[in-house]
This record gives C-alpha cells, sequence and structure tokens, in this order.
C-alpha cells in the first residue's frame, strides 16, 4: 500500500530473457499507459542494471488523499 501523500520506493522483478544477455544491461524503466491508467500514482523513469540483481527499486508517489494498493504480481506492459 502507498499512503496518501506520499512517495515510496518499490522492489519490482524486471523479467527477462535469453536475448536480454546480448543487450546492453542499462534498462530504462517508465510507467506504461496501462499503469497510468489502473494506478493513480506518479512513476519516475528510472534507469536499471538489469545483469546486477533481478529486482531493481523503483520510486512511485501517490499524490492524491486516498490510499494505492500495489498487488505483488502486478504487470505492466
Amino acid at each position: 500500500m502507498i499512503p496518501g501523500n506520499s512517495e515510496a520506493v518499490v522492489d519490482v522483478f524486471v523479467e527477462r530473457t535469453e536475448w536480454d544477455d546480448h543487450l546492453s544491461p542499462d534498462f530504462h524503466a517508465e510507467p506504461t499507459g496501462a499503469f497510468n491508467q489502473r494506478f493513480s500514482m506518479i512513476m519516475a523513469a528510472t534507469m536499471v542494471d538489469i545483469n546486477r540483481s533481478p529486482t531493481c527499486k523503483i520510486r512511485v508517489m501517490n499524490p492524491f488523499s486516498h490510499n494505492v494498493d500495489l498487488k505483488q504480481d502486478a504487470r505492466s506492459r
């Protein structure tokens, strides 16, 4: 849960494929249209190294007064 009028750093899992081994380890994570429609939050675009760890840290901000629940298995593509 992200409380209203607050920000949080959330651990997220970035799914990889074998093809990713041939690409640069730097990955640009940013909110998709589906994320923006589903969650009333702001997500900061972030550069992450997908070879360093299976999880990355993403900063989100809830600028509204109501709490927002993020589900553990939520997907954004």
